[in-house]
């Protein structure tokens, strides 16, 4: 079971997620806050940030398996785009020169990398983040600075789609997600769950009321920008952050977009006695990291993290007791398992030697053997397998007790191959409905085929009709006999 920390570093506050995820289930273990008194950069907030950094990790009880962080929106260039299906495995090779036509500065500048947000046959198309490299290895250094070490460095707005594994209600329709907090806002719409579209917004809670007019605005055109990429109707809206605990926000952004705006409200976990709201942006990060699919990461290229080989060969001891391990595991199991196969081979052979020799009267090991006596167990009898006595009998059977019959005449022909013959019968009946009745019985018959139906004549005194009825005999799984036989056999 994986531990992942998602870390959002606030101007007033330090917030993190501690979410657990194993195979099947992702679940929060914890939320943390810390309180920060400075707010602008400098010697004095790194010292801080580095106490709330170690006594938020004391709380936890140890370090985590994963660190997730995010890099501001407003340093991130966030764009869709459609590519044709054929590159759909070559998408990183690429994207630099999708972007090359579309940012200021030469793609060889930037960071960039991507996420899935649907596929058709024709195309697939994209979400596609890109920032200077400068940016990102000065965000790094910083996080450095703090004894941070994030294995996901994630892009602005788009990273609140890691909801959508902790909140089904998020992958049904288009849902748009608003973080609001004191100097941005951040804007997700998920479609299916997937990141449609993700802008950042330089104004806060501190822009209202007096910049409400610059606000509400910046919201507007960042919809417009979103329906101008063929975007669907939002149906549902969740706010967040510290917008979501001041009085009227919900009911303000309703009237913005068009849609209704509900409070976001995140698993509960134990102890959790603030405001959990705050929290979207740490959740997110720490479920996006819990899942396999492809997400946008900015340690990429040369901020990717170079340390992996390097724990494996520390763990190299440990790695080769293990597949030595394994490699005798599969070895004695497969030698078991033979062993098993062998035994139940030598009990099913016993058993066919025992049941051929007292059904056959001679032991029949061979299955080819087995197969061609059960099909013509008659082969080598000199006996033919179905007689005249067994046409008799029949014809017998296929009479019913009801049925007042009279069998005038039966001519029945066995060839000298026994396997193949012809019979006539001749009789009188109340109907043609029970001679069809006597026919229908008789081609039921294994050993009966081809019944045609002859003529019928009335009887003396009209009360009963006169039929004819005529068959082959061949009994099925014996093959057609050869159509130059020999003289036939009357009885």
């Amino acid at each position: 079971m994986a531990r992942i920390l998602g870390l959002d570093i606030g101007p007033t506050a330090l917030r993190a997620t501690l979410v657990q995820s194993s195979f099947r289930k992702t679940h929060v273990e914890r939320y943390l806050q810390v309180p920060l008194t400075v707010t602008e950069p400098g010697a004095s907030r790194r010292a801080e940030l580095s106490e709330a950094l170690a006594g938020l990790l004391q709380a936890l009880g140890g370090t985590p398996d994963t660190v997730v962080a995010a890099m501001p929106g407003e340093f991130i260039s966030l764009r869709t785009l459609e590519l044709p299906a054929s590159v759909a495995k070559r998408v990183g090779d690429v994207l630099p020169l999708e972007l090359e036509a579309l940012l200021p500065v030469s793609a060889d500048l930037t960071v960039a990398d991507w996420q899935p947000i649907r596929s058709t046959a024709e195309s697939i198309t994209v979400m596609a983040a890109s920032v200077l490299r400068e940016r990102v290895a000065e965000h790094l250094a910083e996080l450095h600075a703090l004894s941070i070490e994030p294995r996901d460095l994630a892009a602005g707005a788009v990273i609140f789609d890691g909801l959508a594994y902790l909140l089904p209600e998020l992958k049904t329709g288009t849902v748009a997600l608003i973080d609001l907090d004191d100097t941005s806002v951040d804007l997700c719409v998920l479609d299916q769950g997937k990141c449609a579209f993700a802008r950042t917004l330089s104004l806060g809670l501190s822009a209202l009321p007096r910049h409400g007019e610059q606000f509400a605005r910046g919201i507007q055109q960042t919809l417009a920008a979103y329906h101008a990429g063929d975007g669907g109707e939002i149906t549902q809206a969740y706010l967040s952050g510290k917008g979501a605990l001041t009085t009227g926000a919900a009911e303000w952004l309703t009237g913005q977009l068009g849609a209704p705006v509900q409070i976001l409200m995140l698993p509960e976990a134990p102890n959790a006695d603030f405001e959990r709201p705050l929290f979207a942006r740490a959740t997110a990060l720490a479920a996006r990291a819990a899942s396999s699919d492809k997400r946008i990461n900015l340690r990429t290229g040369p901020f990717a993290i170079k340390r992996s080989a390097g724990a494996l060969r520390a763990h190299v001891g440990l790695l080769s007791a293990c597949a030595a391990a394994i490699l005798f595991s599969l070895v004695f199991s497969v030698q078991a398992r033979r062993s098993l196969l062998l035994e139940e081979r030598d009990a099913l052979q016993a058993e066919l030697t025992s049941t051929t020799s007292s059904i056959f009267g001679k032991p029949i090991t061979e299955v080819d053997a087995l197969d061609s006596l059960l099909k013509n167990p008659r082969a080598g009898d000199p006996l033919p397998r179905f007689d005249a006595f067994d046409v008799v009998g029949a014809v017998s059977e296929s009479i019913p007790t009801e049925i007042n019959h009279d069998i005038r005449r039966i001519r029945i022909e066995i060839g000298d191959d026994k396997r193949e013959g012809r019979f006539e019968l001749q009789g009188a009946l109340g109907s043609i409905e029970q001679r069809d009745a006597v026919a229908a019985k008789l081609e039921q018959h294994d050993c009966l085929h081809d019944i045609e139906r002859g003529r019928t004549t009335p009887s003396r005194g009209q009360e009963n009709i006169n039929y004819q009825l005529e068959a082959v005999i061949r009994c099925s799984g014996d093959p057609a006999p050869p159509k130059k036989g020999g003289k036939k056999a009357t009885n």
